[in-house]
Parts: structure tokens; C-alpha cells; sequence
């Protein structure tokens, strides 16, 4: 069965290719500087661990940290549809 593109789950999802900045409390990790260093890599990083350990608070971090420090376009960024659920 084909699912259907549908266009405003896409912006719920990825609210910064609207321009807005995910909004939320985050107290800096001793990981945070090691996973930024692997942004520039043309690898994947795949982030894992127990539930509610904040990995989709980190992913959130790491999209704050692209559009207001790196200047990244919020169009550019795109997370999978099941990232922050």
C-alpha cells in the first residue's frame, strides 16, 4: 500500500521550514560537542538509547544549534516522520 505525501504533517514535523525555531528547555550534555563535530561528515549518525533518555531532545538541540549558529536554512533540514514521537 502506497501512502500519501501529506503536506501539512510534513510542516508539523519540521516546523523551521516555516521559519519556526524549535522552542524548548535543553541543559547542555557532555555529548552535544561530540555529536556536532560529526555534522560536517558525510556519514550517518545514528543516535540510540532507552526511552525517554533525550535522543529527541538532542535532535532538537542539534536543529536549534544549525539554524541560529551554523545559519542553516530551515528548508534544508528534514526529520524523519516518526523523530519526535
Amino acid at each position: 500500500m502506497t501512502e500519501m505525501f501529506n503536506i501539512e504533517t510534513f510542516y508539523y514535523q519540521n516546523p523551521w521550514h516555516k521559519g519556526k525555531i524549535p522552542d524548548f528547555t535543553y541543559i547542555s550534555r557532555d555529548i552535544m560537542p561530540r555529536v556536532l563535530q560529526w555534522l560536517g561528515e558525510k556519514e550517518i549518525l545514528t543516535i540510540v538509547g532507552a526511552r525517554q533518555a533525550g535522543k529527541s531532545t538532542l535532535l532538537k538541540a542539534i536543529i536549534r544549534f544549525l539554524l541560529e549558529e551554523e545559519n542553516v536554512k530551515g528548508q534544508d533540514i528534514v526529520t524523519s516522520p516518526s523523530a519526535f514521537h
